[in-house]
């Protein structure tokens, strides 16, 4: 009997329910639609208390399914118990023989983070989990390598118990370059500047070949540039307030005498210094116990959204769109992600033998994205990353996973293709952004909240913008 299992960053749950309840009668009726049998929640953002004090609003006493909580039980600075980060499973009643949220460090620090929870259904171990992001200036990168540790590390102590595991859950990661927008892919200068030394120019998509020529013909240009860099603050006008505020922009001098801006304004003064913007200087922490330095930010790496805008302004070099494209998926670029958070994952999925389901069925696909920033309107453009996975045992996926309907797309679009990835976002149109003048996203037809409702898949869930700025992940086995 096939399982349907769901994964699904809600960044809130109280009010992803109520939004669910009011479309949809209760996440109940919800998820009957879905025709879910297990479905994890990550940033829950909730407590143990919020929970007792009301079930109802959490949906957490349900007809047909069984719920386990593992909220953050950490303190804040005054006391508090924090409502940030928690996750939380969802299994139809009877297929959950244990739950364990006390799985990284038997209750300690990592424990109470409320970011890992593990249910045991059938002969398989789930692990549900919510992995730091990097925070503002990599000062969480530390903990985020800690806790992949310990989690490697439990998995395995399940498997030795003769379990099969599964991993799902926002992992905060980017691994493949074309899981992240074309755009905000890194550039290997290192390897431009190597190009040619292995003789494989002939295996380089046209076009491509005349791009890193051109890097390598001004990239000495490009870092002296960069050596007269300056921050400056700048006085902006903001159409949706009707006001002119106060703002930072880098600025840099050019053949010795043309003053450049770069990038847009910046709002905050503390992000100026951020170790990743217009530098081809190694970006990283200092590990906090063995005072070891970790790189989050390789050398010579630079977004292709500024390596464009400096070949721009400083070079006088104008690519076009397609030789955009070209270059983001050519040989020479990268994802973004800290190079050891992307040594992890390999290792899981190479040593500990896991597949990534979704690249499993759909290795071709492009810019199936899971996360957009909201604030800025990044999903009506598909301009995301795909950071929500579910990982499978090898042995398990290989004698159970089946593949389901195909990608959402319409009829005449290759559901392959970055086209029709860029239809799903938005249901072909249907989802608008939010308006410029605020005000926040708007409430859609009430068609446009039944056609996330599909058979089920090994693939994404094209959930609402109402719901969440992540939308979902499934897999049947």
């Amino acid at each position: 009997m096939s399982l349907y299992l769901a994964s699904w960053n809600v960044a809130g749950w109280l009010s992803t329910a109520a939004k669910i309840q009011q479309h949809h009668g209760s996440v109940e009726s919800w998820m009957r639609q879905h025709k879910f049998d297990i479905l994890c929640l990550q940033e829950v953002k909730t407590s143990d208390r919020a929970l007792a004090e009301n079930p109802h609003a959490h949906a957490a006493e349900l007809v047909d399914y069984e719920t386990f909580w593992a909220p953050c039980r950490k303190r804040t600075k005054t006391g508090a118990r924090s409502s940030f980060s928690g996750v939380a499973t969802f299994c139809k009643k009877g297929l959950c023989s244990h739950a364990d949220r006390n799985v990284l460090d038997k209750g300690g620090e990592l424990d109470e983070e409320g970011r890992c929870i593990m249910t045991v259904c059938r002969n398989m171990a789930i692990f549900n989990v919510y992995v730091p992001n990097n925070g503002v200036w990599n000062v969480q990168l530390s903990l985020k390598i800690k806790f992949l540790a310990a989690l490697r590390t439990s998995m395995r102590r399940m498997r030795s118990l003769g379990l099969d595991v599964i991993l799902c859950g926002d992992l905060n990661l980017v691994y493949r370059a074309c899981d992240q927008y074309p755009m905000s892919r890194n550039v290997d200068l290192e390897a431009c500047l190597r190009a040619g030394e292995d003789g494989n120019e002939e295996e380089e998509e046209e076009g491509v070949r005349e791009m890193v020529q051109q890097v390598k013909d001004n990239l000495g240009k490009i870092e002296d540039a960069l050596k007269t860099k300056v921050a400056e603050e700048v006085e902006i006008f903001i159409p949706a307030t009707q006001r002119k505020e106060r703002r930072w922009r880098f600025f840099i001098v050019v053949d010795g005498e043309r003053k450049v801006k770069l990038g847009k304004p910046i709002s905050k003064e503390e992000s100026l210094g951020y170790p990743t913007s217009y530098t081809l200087q190694a970006g990283g922490v200092k590990e906090e116990e063995t005072g070891e330095f970790i790189i989050c930010h390789p050398p010579m790496h630079m977004r292709l959204a500024e390596l464009s805008e400096l070949m721009e302004k400083v070079a006088a070099v104008c690519w076009s769109e397609e030789q955009l494209h070209k270059l983001a998926n050519s040989k020479y670029v990268k994802s973004r992600s800290a190079p050891i958070v992307k040594q992890w994952i390999r290792s899981v999925l190479d040593d500990d033998e896991m597949v990534d389901s979704f690249v499993e069925f759909h290795s071709k696909a492009r810019c199936r994205f899971t996360c957009w920033d909201q604030y800025t309107n990044e999903r009506y453009r598909n301009e995301g990353a795909r950071i929500d996975y579910i990982l499978v045992d090898k042995k398990l996926f290989s004698s159970s996973a089946r593949r389901g309907i195909e990608l959402h797309s319409p009829s005449h679009m290759d559901p392959y293709s970055a086209e029709a990835a860029a239809w799903a976002c938005t249901e072909g149109g249907r989802w608008v952004a939010a308006p410029f003048e605020g005000g926040g996203i708007q409430d859609g037809p009430e068609e446009t909240y039944t056609c996330q409702f599909r058979a089920p898949s090994s693939g994404i869930l094209y959930t609402p913008p109402q719901y969440s700025d992540h939308i979902g992940v499934s897999v049947i086995l």
